[in-house]
């Protein structure tokens, strides 16, 4: 029965395949039939995932293969489908369950390691995505409720605080959205093979892709052979079990040189798609006989060698989104005082006395006894003279004099000085 090519929708998760893959493993080994297994495993189940275990109950009550009883329901993927109908022509449907088992539990093992390593990055981003939210809306309070003041725009866009603040979230919700409409189009093969293609020239992410693929090709191919299968039949089944495109596009091109009269090596060798120790393996295994076990041996070392690579990628996925989240905090702290050191040099350039014209005249305000109570221009007090005449009016001298030792003692006063002398007017 030929499989349908799209993905199927709603399949189980990693972590429950990988219990059902084993349990069902386990009790075949031992001799259980596979309706009774599948019986057991329906008893305990609830909602949409034991409906569709009834159905493949019911199936197999009937005289179904268990693979297309699988077909039927939409919530097994591919891939396990492939393995079971590779097991049941073999006769090893126990070892296909288990092998599927391995095969699930290293992809939880390796969401669990990318969870861990994103989980912080992910909360410092909420928290900062939370702070600059926050700096949106006090600035448009103080805009509001302060006369006069203008708040710095951030983007130099010419909007608002709750303009800018929109954008920030726009642009926010715009990056999410885009990054899952990316990953569900690979996932669900919306852009064919060009995204597998591409992504198994990335180091280690290629590498990685390409062995699950091999390990269980070199699984299910030398299972197939050794069963008695066809020539063209086995290699038929081992190339779809890798569910990989690349690999299964060459399907036609090995199977017309199988029917050619060509060796699995040579056949294989023409396409210029498997690796050296993976040819090598075949070739030996055919001049020895010992092909099955040659290729079990090498399915073991690409399944280890791509749990380690998972691993790693689960660690660098963590290190980078921490890294991203890093650089964009960095580059708002950097805007934002950035924006606040242009609002300080436009205030400080505004003044229209001078720190110098402050020191050197004291704040001297007219020598009058009887002031009208206008305050001094700047003009009034680049006009008086230099030398300091003493101020007869005991209210004003000792203002003065508060004054004279403000400039001249307070700290803070020689601080904003010194900013100010290196800001320049």
């Amino acid at each position: 029965m030929e499989l349908p090519r799209k993905s199927p929708r709603n399949t189980l998760s990693a972590s429950q395949l990988e219990k059902v893959c084993y349990r069902l493993g386990t009790s075949l080994r031992t001799g259980i039939p596979i309706a009774q297994a599948w019986g057991n495993e329906t008893e305990l189940l609830r909602g949409r995932i034991r409906r569709a275990f009834e159905g493949v109950q019911t199936q197999l009550n009937n005289g179904s293969s268990l693979s297309d009883a699988l077909t039927a329901q939409p919530c097994f993927p591919l891939l396990l489908i492939e393995i079971v109908r590779v097991g049941e022509e073999t006769g090893r449907l126990d070892q296909a369950f288990l092998r599927m088992a391995d095969h699930y539990q290293a992809i939880v093992r390796m969401k669990r390691t990318f969870l861990q390593g994103v989980t912080w990055p992910v909360l410092q981003l909420t928290a900062a995505a939370a702070v600059v939210s926050v700096f949106f809306v006090v600035l448009h309070l103080l805009e509001t409720r302060i006369s006069g003041l203008v708040a710095p725009d951030v983007f130099m866009l010419g909007l608002s605080p709750l303009e800018n603040l929109t954008l920030f979230w726009a642009v926010l919700v715009g990056a999410g959205l885009g990054l899952w409409l990316i990953v569900k189009g690979v996932t669900s093969g919306w852009f064919g093979s060009l995204p597998l293609r591409m992504a198994m020239m990335i180091p280690l992410v290629g590498g990685t892709i390409r062995d699950l693929a091999l390990s269980r090709f070199a699984w299910s191919f030398g299972t197939a052979v050794d069963s008695g299968m066809y020539a063209t039949h086995a290699m038929q089944l081992g190339l779809r079990s890798t569910q990989n495109r690349f690999y299964q596009s060459h399907e036609p091109e090995i199977a017309t040189s199988l029917a050619a009269g060509e060796d699995f090596f040579s056949a294989l060798r023409r396409t210029d798609a498997f690796p050296a120790d993976l040819l090598q393996t075949i070739r030996t295994g055919e001049l020895t006989g010992e092909l099955t076990e040659g290729l079990a041996r090498l399915s073991d070392d690409y399944q280890e060698q791509s749990a380690i690579n998972l691993r790693r990628i689960g660690q660098i996925s963590g290190v980078s989104m921490l890294t991203a989240v890093s650089g964009v905090l960095a580059f708002a702290v950097l805007f934002m005082y950035a924006s606040y050191l242009g609002t300080l040099s436009e205030a400080l350039s505004g003044q229209s006395i001078t720190l110098e014209q402050i020191r050197a005249d004291q704040i001297r305000l007219n020598n009058s006894p009887l002031n009208d109570g206008a305050e001094p221009t700047s003009k009034s007090i680049q006009e008086q003279p230099d030398e300091e005449e003493p101020n007869q009016n005991p209210i004003l001298a000792t203002r003065d004099e508060m004054v004279k030792d403000f400039v001249e003692n307070n700290e803070d006063f020689k601080q904003i000085e010194s900013i100010y002398q290196t800001l320049g007017r």
